[in-house]
């Protein structure tokens, strides 16, 4: 886990989050979606997704987009011609996707720089128990075909992006068969705890934890001891959701809490100022709006290639 001095630590984005897609082809039991109906839905209209591209533009410290955060982005009908855009303006390019409908954009992801594919299970019941709605056959199908393609890519010493492999634990994984699995058909496995996702809870006005009964004998239950890990999301990430609403963090799905908004995202990143009160917080290390957040914590990294 990376360890930042956050009393030299000041606001300078290197990443903006562009969540392109408020929809999702998944049901998955751990996400907010099936808690609460407030999460973002829809798709980023094209003209919002340019005007936000200009902005970004203006703000020379960003040097990574994303266009993932809560929903599949693969689902937005201009995925591609987006990645084309980052791509020819030299962005490095993140897509987070179940890969469910990665056989239809291969083209456009051989010019990502990141994917982290989110992947629960090594089989068929593991699988589909988690990535609800999906098919462990497709999913593993497209994975593998796209591994092919890399795999040519690389021996031609064409570009190609760093594929990461994401599990979340619970106390039922059987990690070393999720390794064998997966691990030839990632560059990295990484493990993170199952853990349930917060929702701004406006009675005790900060991030609450959401609770899925059926998940209850499963899920991890992490006790920091007070320890707590570093966050610099707050710091270096902007995220902005498809209905154009800044949010804290991905973390963030319902964005609640006013972040401000796309019209004006310099402003809104530096000078909005629920978000100054949570980086106090954080620096001063008395956090509490924040406090529930469990997520981010690394159980283990596997490199393979």
């Amino acid at each position: 886990m990376n360890i930042f001095n956050f009393n030299s630590l000041k606001p300078s984005p290197s990443q903006i989050t562009i969540d392109i897609s408020g929809l999702c082809n998944a049901k998955c039991p751990f996400c907010l979606r099936q808690m609460t109906d407030n999460v973002p839905t829809g798709l980023m209209p094209k003209d919002m997704f340019y005007e936000i591209m200009e902005q970004v533009q203006r703000i020379k410290s960003i040097k990574t987009v994303s266009l993932s955060a809560y929903g599949e982005a693969m689902m937005h009908p201009d995925f591609d011609e987006f990645v084309d855009y980052l791509y020819d303006k030299k962005y490095k390019i993140l897509v987070i996707s179940n890969m469910s409908l990665a056989n239809k954009h291969f083209e456009a992801l051989l010019k990502t720089h990141f994917i982290i594919m989110s992947i629960e299970g090594y089989d068929r019941e593991t699988y589909e128990n988690f990535r609800q709605g999906l098919s462990f056959d497709s999913v593993y199908y497209n994975i593998a075909q796209f591994d092919k393609i890399i795999r040519e890519e690389r021996q031609n010493h064409r570009h190609t992006p760093s594929r990461m492999a994401n599990c979340l634990l619970n106390t039922k994984t059987d990690i070393e068969k999720y390794k064998q699995t997966w691990q030839e058909l990632t560059d990295v496995i990484k493990v993170n705890n199952m853990v349930n996702p917060i929702s701004w809870n406006s009675d005790e006005n900060r991030f609450c934890n959401m609770k899925n009964s059926c998940l209850s004998d499963i899920i991890t239950d992490i006790d920091d001891d007070g320890k707590r890990a570093v966050c610099c999301e707050p710091f270096k990430t902007i995220v902005v959701h498809p209905n154009g609403k800044l949010a804290l963090c991905c973390n963030d799905a319902n964005c609640s809490l006013d972040f401000g908004n796309y019209k004006d995202i310099k402003k809104s990143f530096f000078h909005n100022k629920n978000l100054n009160k949570i980086r106090k917080e954080l620096l001063k290390k008395d956090v509490f709006i924040c406090k529930n957040c469990k997520s981010g914590i690394i159980t283990e990294k596997t490199k393979n290639k």
